[in-house]
């Protein structure tokens, strides 16, 4: 059993390694190509200021092994403020990072806040999509017109941290239940031996003869 807790411990670390180094090199990738592209405004020093955030909460993670915290910045800057800034500033496309934090705060939300958490997410950025939607010169200052590249590396980083997430999972799923059948089988055996003298007790030539009678 502490073999499995050890275990889930494992993949929060893995999946918390997923969305820092997501979100550090979007962040990244998003000044840089903001600063080449459209100099240095008013969303580009926004975009380093989230990156440098992140930076520091995922350094914070991977060197603590503690995942709660950190993750915890990071979801709480990209869901209610960094996501609806850009989507705000570049329109529909940055919409796919909206979907990946909503899967992002699934993954490290307790089961029992789970539905609440990504209903949460969900309703906000709802009410943000149909405030840009109903109101678009409330936003004419910071609206920002989108370069292919741009869109494309904003598909790409949302989708590979998507795909990298779900291998993780069902890597960790099929080494949990390998575990599992490795435990079954090893109270199957204690239940067969006797524990003074590690010889097969009364139980199991019960249920062999049983088995042979049957047969």
């Amino acid at each position: 059993m502490q073999s499995i807790v050890k275990m889930n411990e494992e993949l929060k670390i893995r999946l918390f390694y997923v969305l820092s180094i997501t979100a550090i090199v979007a962040n990244t990738i998003g000044f840089i190509s903001n600063a080449i592209i459209y100099g240095f405004t008013s969303i580009t020093i926004f975009t380093l200021v989230c990156a440098i955030i992140m930076y520091i909460a995922g350094i914070m993670g991977m060197y603590t092994k503690n995942s709660k915290l950190p993750a915890g910045i990071i979801l709480v800057l990209g869901n209610i403020i960094e996501f609806p800034v850009l989507y705000l500033a570049y329109g529909a496309y940055y919409i796919l990072y909206m979907i990946l934090g909503i899967v992002s705060t699934v993954l490290f939300l307790e089961e029992k806040w789970q539905i609440i958490g990504s209903l949460f997410i969900a309703f906000y950025d709802g009410i943000v999509i149909y405030i840009k939607v109903m109101y678009p010169h409330l936003f004419a200052g910071i609206e920002i017109n989108p370069n292919l590249i741009a869109i494309l590396v904003t598909y790409f980083i949302a989708m590979i941290s998507i795909v990298m997430m779900s291998i993780i999972l069902m890597k960790h799923y099929h080494l949990q239940q390998d575990k599992l059948s490795e435990l079954a089988n090893q109270l199957q055996e204690m239940v067969h031996l006797d524990p003074l003298t590690h010889i097969y007790n009364r139980r199991y030539l019960v249920e062999y003869l049983n088995k042979k009678n049957e047969d």
